[in-house]
């Protein structure tokens, strides 16, 4: 849904689509609809409903789109040009928890919310500096690189608290995603530092889609500690009650220090807002 309108009168309008690091796609989109006839009479005010199919796009589950609005006057001889804010739309495949060497998957409350949203602000404060003066711009680098540099080191820490059950559980998808996050993140900081924003779009996004990846798997519970060899889900034969209560513990006491990280997390991102 698109509003726009202009005193003298709008020229075109267009929507730019970017799926998670891929190509840009450029859709042009219809102003005034039946008053377009009428050359003669500017097209002052236009809204606009249209569609974008997912499917189409090739989206896949963990993947984001991108989107924006650009729309033009009448001026002349160069028409003023305005676009919207960048927005997001996350794709989501739901998928049922499986089973790993016959056991059920453990309820690992991993929370990477903060780091996505994290992940998306800056990405948007990026896409921003296209407007500003090449001044402001580069005043702008090294807040953008420090932020990123802290996002980075959130992602590390919260991998290295996990990663034992992620080894454990043969996870090396995950892992690998966790690896690429903290990589392309690098990247980016390199970019900013270097003062090509444009090219630090593009590995922050690989960042984006690997962090919702990776919240999309332990949302669904695909992690399973420890996996056995057997294939019964209850205790097995000849366990006793207290190697099961001292199994409760241990568990509890994960549960505990991913509770301990989640609220360290969350005090870094309200330290860092208030900087900001």
């Amino acid at each position: 849904h698109v509003y726009s309108a202009d005193d003298y009168g709008l020229v075109d309008a267009s929507v730019h689509l970017k799926l998670s690091n891929q190509e840009e796609t450029v859709l042009g989109l219809p102003l005034g609809g039946n008053q377009a006839a009428d050359a003669d009479e500017p097209i002052r005010e236009s809204e606009i409903r249209a569609g974008v199919s997912l499917e189409e796009l090739g989206a896949t589950d963990g993947e984001f789109l991108a989107l924006h609005v650009e729309v033009s006057d009448n001026r002349e001889p160069e028409a003023n040009r305005t676009r919207s804010d960048l927005l997001f739309i996350e794709i989501r495949t739901p998928i049922p928890p499986e089973e790993r060497d016959g056991m059920p998957m453990e309820q690992k409350q991993i929370n990477l919310r903060e780091l996505i949203d994290e992940q998306k602000r800056i990405l948007r404060e990026t896409y921003r500096l296209d407007v500003l003066s090449p001044g402001d711009q580069a005043t702008r680098f090294p807040e953008l690189a420090s932020n990123l540099s802290a996002l980075g080191v959130e992602i590390s820490r919260i991998f290295t608290e996990i990663r034992p059950d992620l080894e454990a559980s043969r996870r090396m998808d995950l892992i690998d995603l966790f690896n690429e996050a903290r990589e392309t993140n690098q990247q980016a900081i390199a970019e900013l530092e270097a003062g090509r924003p444009g090219q630090s779009f593009e590995p922050q996004s690989t960042s984006l889609s690997n962090l919702l990846k990776l919240e999309n798997a332990f949302r669904q519970n695909t992690i399973s500690k420890n996996p056995s060899e057997g294939s019964g889900g209850g205790q097995s034969e000849g366990q006793s009650s207290e190697e099961n209560k001292e199994g409760e513990q241990g568990n509890k006491q994960d549960l505990g220090t991913l509770l301990e990280a989640k609220e360290s997390l969350q005090s870094m991102i309200s330290g860092q807002n208030r900087l900001n």
